[in-house]
């Protein structure tokens, strides 16, 4: 018995001996990968302090002596693009045979969701997994893990090659950027997943990198001691939960500052890469400009830890998505990460043209992998020729009642992608009243003006949460968002959730919401066949001053946009409203006028601008003063049974119309018995014939 158990404890002790002698590599240095042509690559790895360590790859012969911590690292010289398969073995007192090592492209893929968003959930996903022959391609996918300390490594399934049965799994960014990189490099491509949906900016950024910007000095940079945020974690009723040595369990908030970080990226450093990518910042959403000051504390903090200075650093600015309340919360966002092109070696993909407002994930990847490459091909690979960014602002000029904006990247000029008037253009004076404007292409500028705004002085461009613009270059890439002022950004408000009728009043017969848009509906027979306008009505207040924008589309009869008007009753069909009126119609004569419903009739026809008084009978007298425009181009200017844009302002008795960026109407309102200083909104619907009436981006100020 004794012999047994001398034996045993003999073997137990050969084998501890045997696990501290193994050396050890992290996760991502493993079978498949990809090394990083062109610069030293750190290989590195524990074993027993002081234990020889040696590596071979190629004609690279490495030796070195593990430190007293057991920790070591040797530097392979920089080596040329290979896409023939080699091995590497690490040899201590135990031999490590790592396969199928390549050498070329590495990029680290971080972010949120949008980076996370897979192949196999994108576009043409059947098709793009059946092309996925591309062994050269690998992708390594770090998983979700916060940290309280920096870690030394990281769990992972390794390194795997693409192929049909598995890029479904890969980031759908770094994979359609990597394919681009891939056929126009002749390059292996490794891509490093460490992104997680729904998380902050926060949490990837170094301590270094808060520390290198003043801006987040009080907040971050003073703070770091406090960081990331651990407690104790409790059960469903709040109770603390305990472990099996009964004390409290910690858990990890994984949006707090350098949680990821350190139990992510961390464990990456310093695996040789070339640069990063970044899709982020929908979790940051409202922040402005602060939002730069945190994108130079991660940029500044990856180059650091990865001893790079000019890292290239590419990231996507933030598609355009119904995110409700304040529209200018993304826009603030878009101008810092506009801002961000100010960093060297940085470059942006916008996506303003390939957005969904209903789904904050868009699924065409292809195009925002494709528009990264670019950059990179052209600014960190020297390709020459290559149009690599949309129109981005430059300047602007005042003349007369216009403003010419130039622009750099125009590439082979400046175009409307689909042929249309630009879209998303207002101007102001110096009231910072902005309203729609016209915008021309001459040449390489475009000229702003309306006729609402004699002397104007700033213009913006698409600076609201639901802009998907039409102004690009003709080399197919979209201008970004952009404004020539630095007034506040006051935003809009949506008061449509694009989901359902809450916070709205109608005949549910007749309103609807269908494929996201407030749809209004009736027939020429049964009970969908009314016999008196009628109306769904906005519950949250009565409106005063105000500027209203919206879209619609009409099939059929007549409508209207209602204003500082009033629920007089109800009606078989539904909510009767009296008061101001933005008609609009399926014909040629009404669209754009100035109606009073249930009151004092058409109070400004389509381009005319009048002054409304009352005789001492108290009978409307309605003085046309001027024009705004022809009548007939206004209205040449509205799709039919198509999407037109309608924005209504009103200040005190000052009343406009716009259609299209086209003003309609301005009218003054001084008949003081009956002009009406408040009320509710309401859409319309309107007796007659079948007619379906939409609206949708219904948005507030």
């Amino acid at each position: 018995m004794k012999r047994i158990l001398s034996v045993i404890v003999s073997l137990l002790c050969a084998f501890t001996l045997s696990s501290l002698a193994d050396v050890k590599l992290p996760a991502v240095i493993g079978s498949h990968m990809v090394l990083q042509r062109a610069q030293p690559c750190p290989i590195w790895g524990w074993a027993d302090p002081g234990e020889q360590v040696t590596v071979e790859f190629g004609s690279q012969k490495i030796s070195v002596q593990a430190g007293a911590d057991g920790t070591w690292r040797v530097n392979l010289r920089a080596m040329k693009a290979n896409s023939k398969p080699q091995i590497m073995t690490v040899t201590g007192k135990n031999k490590i045979v790592v396969e199928d090592v390549l050498v070329g492209e590495v990029w680290l893929c971080s972010g949120q969701s949008n980076m996370e968003w897979t192949v196999g959930s994108s576009d043409n996903a059947k098709e793009e997994l059946a092309a996925a022959n591309h062994p050269r391609i690998r992708h390594i996918k770090i998983p979700h893990r916060p940290s309280d300390k920096p870690e030394s490594d990281v769990s992972s399934d390794g390194w795997k090659l693409c192929s049909p049965e598995t890029v479904k799994d890969f980031t759908a960014v770094g994979y359609f950027y990597g394919r681009t990189l891939m056929t126009e490099l002749d390059v292996p491509i490794g891509l490093l997943g460490c992104n997680w949906g729904g998380t902050r900016i926060e949490p990837w950024t170094p301590p270094v990198g808060f520390q290198a910007v003043p801006a987040l000095k009080q907040d971050f940079a003073d703070k770091l001691s406090s960081f990331p945020e651990v407690t104790d974690k409790k059960d469903k009723e709040g109770k603390v939960e305990l472990g099996a040595d009964g004390k409290p369990i910690k858990q990890i908030n994984h949006q707090t500052p350098l949680a990821l970080y350190n139990g992510m990226v961390h464990p990456l450093v310093p695996f040789a890469i070339r640069g990063a990518l970044w899709y982020q910042g929908e979790s940051n959403n409202g922040e402005g400009m602060l939002y730069f000051e945190k994108m130079k504390a991660l940029i500044a903090g990856w180059r650091s830890v990865w001893n790079n200075p000019r890292m290239p650093f590419c990231f996507v600015q933030l598609a355009p998505f119904t995110y409700g309340g304040d529209d200018s919360k993304l826009a603030g966002i878009w101008e810092a990460q506009t801002a961000t092109l100010s960093v060297p070696n940085t470059g942006m993909a916008v996506t303003t043209d390939i957005s969904n407002l209903k789904d904050i994930h868009p699924k065409n990847k292809q195009d925002v992998g494709r528009r990264l490459a670019l950059w990179a091909l052209a600014k960190t690979y020297g390709k020459r020729g290559i149009v690599y960014s949309g129109p981005l602002y430059k300047g602007m000029k005042a003349v007369g009642n216009k403003i010419e904006l130039s622009f750099d990247h125009v590439g082979g000029g400046l175009v409307s992608r689909d042929g249309r008037p630009l879209s998303n253009f207002t101007i102001a004076g110096s009231d910072q009243n902005f309203v729609d404007a016209r915008a021309e292409i001459i040449g390489k500028k475009i000229v702003v003006s309306s006729d609402a705004v004699a002397n104007p002085v700033a213009v913006r461009f698409a600076m609201h949460q639901l802009a998907e613009p039409n102004f690009s270059n003709k080399d197919g890439l979209p201008a970004s968002p952009f404004r020539t002022d630095t007034w506040p950004l006051v935003g809009f408000k949506a008061i449509f959730n694009g989901k359902n009728l809450d916070g709205w009043e109608g005949n549910p017969k007749l309103w609807s919401v269908v494929d996201g848009v407030i749809t209004g509906k009736t027939s020429d027979e049964g009970d969908t066949k009314i016999k008196h306008n009628t109306f769904l009505v906005w519950k949250a207040g009565e409106v005063a001053d105000f500027e209203l924008r919206l879209q619609y589309k009409i099939v059929g009869g007549n409508s209207g946009i209602q204003y500082r008007s009033k629920v007089l009753e109800q009606g078989e069909f539904g909510p009767i409203v009296g008061g101001y009126q933005a008609d609009f119609e399926a014909g040629k004569t009404y669209s754009g006028i100035l109606y009073e419903e249930r009151g004092r009739g058409i109070l400004a026809k389509r381009g005319e601008k009048t002054v409304l008084k009352s005789d001492a009978a108290g009978k409307l007298k309605i003085e046309v003063t001027g024009s705004v425009g022809n009548s007939d181009t206004i209205q040449s200017k509205i799709n039919n049974e198509d999407w037109n844009d309608y924005v209504v302002i009103a200040k005190g008795n000052h009343l406009q119309h716009f259609i299209n960026g086209n003003l309609t109407v301005d009218v003054t309102d001084e008949d003081s018995a009956k002009a009406a200083k408040s009320g509710v909104l309401a859409l319309q619907i309107h007796a007659g014939p079948a007619m379906t009436v939409q609206f949708r981006n219904i948005r507030l100020k």
